[in-house]
């Protein structure tokens, strides 16, 4: 029997969530773990590092800067996908580690790690796990979104938070205005870090940005993380051509799918990028500002085709 739908009615990411009881245990306690307890890593992205524990479960350690906050939203939202029965790695608990909130999780097998590990180990599995990594991100934006907040909404206060210039800032927002709401999940940060490898299938992991919204996004964020890198960093460059292939093929793929065109991917690049610009180091920060002048030069405002 399908679940009755999780409906979500506030206007901020972490507020007014309301979920079946399954899906959300209560988080007024934070047990602690020992670090003794950590055996060894598995996976590291920008902001968190992932590590087995001796007794076989797995634990996301977020890094010290991490608000509360945020790893209740992953938390929460990682419960809601897999309650919508969705190949996630399933999160238990909130936990506290020495200075670092931690998510753990279910024991997964001893060679799990994550995609962009196993790709580096073994480049020859590429074409498989693209072809997986399609079909996942297809069943992810195939399931309804409504428990989730709108992803619009998040980014518009990323965008404002941006610390770019007022008028990229306006013309940012003036294109997400633009855009078209959705009701499909989407991940908002799928990418070969965000996914471990186990027992030969994926698992997505990282919900922190996920929210309801057209699949036309999602399918756009993740060609842009696989054509620029994703954390920690951006590609190195002699990668880049290779993810910017990779980017373009996985667009190209679902182009096949209901309501996503060309024009519609191009048209979300503006307000992705000034929103990946919140609290980046100089060096991205730069290179990315350069993409974006570039990307509003080559998609002028409504006002500026009436002067010409």
């Amino acid at each position: 029997m399908a679940s009755r739908p999780l409906k979500f009615t506030g206007t901020k990411d972490d507020m007014n969530l309301h979920f079946m009881a399954k899906a959300a245990p209560s988080l007024k306690r934070s047990p602690v773990l020992d670090p003794s307890q950590l055996s060894h890593r598995i996976g590291r992205g920008r902001t968190a590092e992932i590590f087995r524990l001796r007794d076989g479960r797995i634990v996301k350690l977020l890094s010290s800067r991490t608000p509360l906050r945020r790893a209740k939203r992953e938390l929460r939202f990682a419960q809601l996908a897999a309650a919508a029965e969705l190949p996630v790695w399933r999160l238990h608990d909130l936990v506290r580690c020495g200075e670092r909130w931690g998510l753990l999780g279910e024991a997964l097998p001893e060679d799990t790690t994550s995609l962009a590990q196993r790709l580096t180990q073994r480049p020859w599995e590429v074409n498989h796990w693209f072809q997986a990594f399609v079909t996942l991100h297809r069943r992810i934006n195939a399931t309804s979104g409504e428990a989730f907040p709108p992803i619009k909404g998040r980014l518009g206060r990323r965008i404002r938070s941006s610390q770019l210039p007022e008028t990229k800032i306006k013309a940012a927002l003036r294109r997400l205005r633009q855009l078209p709401d959705g009701d499909s999940l989407c991940h908002g940060d799928l990418h070969p870090g965000n996914l471990l490898v186990a027992d030969g299938c994926l698992l997505a992991i990282d919900w922190a940005s996920a929210g309801r919204g057209p699949a036309a996004f999602d399918v756009a964020r993740s060609s842009f993380l696989l054509g620029f890198g994703s954390a920690p960093g951006l590609l190195p460059s002699l990668l880049r051509p290779v993810g910017r292939y990779y980017a373009r093929r996985y667009a190209g793929a679902r182009l096949e799918d209901e309501g996503i065109t060309p024009e519609l991917l191009a048209a979300w690049r503006l307000p992705i990028m000034a929103a990946r610009l919140v609290r980046r180091r100089d060096s991205e920060r730069a290179y990315f500002t350069r993409l974006l002048r570039a990307e509003i030069n080559l998609f002028p405002t409504s006002k500026e085709i009436k002067q010409k």
